[in-house]
C-alpha cells in the first residue's frame, strides 16, 4: 500500500495512473524543476505568464510519483 499519510482521493487517482505507465512517464517528464533554478515547476505556469508557479515538486508530479510505486511494487501471491 502507498503511504498511508496519502489523502485516500489521491491514492484511488494513482491506482487508476498506475495502470497508464505512458501517462504517469509523461506527467514526470513534463513536471520537472524550471531550468532557471527557481525551486517551481516549468509546467505548472502562472496562467497568462507562462512562468513557472507551483513549487516543485508540484502535486501533480507527486500524484505521478505514487503512481509509479504503485505501478512497480510486486504482485503478492503471484507464481514466479
Amino acid at each position: 500500500m502507498p503511504n498511508s499519510t496519502e489523502p485516500a482521493p489521491w491514492i484511488a487517482l494513482a491506482e487508476i495512473l498506475a495502470v497508464m505507465p505512458d501517462v504517469y512517464r509523461r506527467l514526470l517528464d513534463d513536471h520537472t524543476p524550471a531550468a532557471n533554478g527557481c525551486g517551481r515547476c516549468r509546467a505548472c505556469t502562472v496562467p497568462g505568464t507562462g512562468s513557472p508557479g507551483a513549487v516543485w515538486p508540484c502535486s501533480m508530479h507527486q500524484l505521478a510519483v505514487l503512481a509509479r510505486k504503485i505501478h512497480d511494487r510486486p504482485l503478492r501471491g503471484r507464481a514466479e
